[in-house]
This record gives C-alpha cells, structure tokens and sequence, in this order.
C-alpha cells in the first residue's frame, strides 16, 4: 500500500474527506483538500463551534463526534489534525 506523507501529496480529487480537529493544522488540511477537489469533506472536533466555523470558512459541513463512526464508514479519505 503506498500512502501519500502528506495531504499535500494526496489525490483527493472527487473523494469525501473526514478532517479530524478544528484547529490551525486542521484549517490548512481543509483548504488544501477543497482547493484539490474533494467532492465533500465534513469537520468533526469536539467543540461543535468550532467544527462549525471550519466547515463554513471551506463550504464543508460540520460532524459530531458522536457520530463518528458512521463518519468513517463513508469516508475515502481521513486526515486527524488532533493533539
């Protein structure tokens, strides 16, 4: 299996994206994945404000955590910016 070493390297073009943390990190792996094509991405953390404010600033939507798993069954693609 050949995993990219970074987003940056990731072809994300027409995949659903599952970024994990709301955070600086998670803001920049937001915006490279929209700006490379991701048909969807959603934003999960902890505090849903902040999830929230993410998902809007990139035209995503927000996730619960509580909803995790389902949120990994139907995504391509994970990218966890938690510390």
């Amino acid at each position: 299996m050949n995993l990219p070493r970074s987003v940056r390297d990731a072809d994300v073009a027409g995949k659903r994206v599952l970024v994990l943390g709301a955070g600086a990190m998670a803001g920049l792996a937001t915006a490279t994945v929209a700006r490379r094509g991701a048909t969807s991405i959603a934003v999960a953390n902890r505090t849903a404000g902040n999830a929230d404010r993410l998902a809007q600033e990139y035209a995503a939507r927000s996730a619960s955590l509580a909803d995790l798993a389902a949120e990994l069954e139907v995504a391509d693609v994970v990218v966890s910016c938690t510390g």
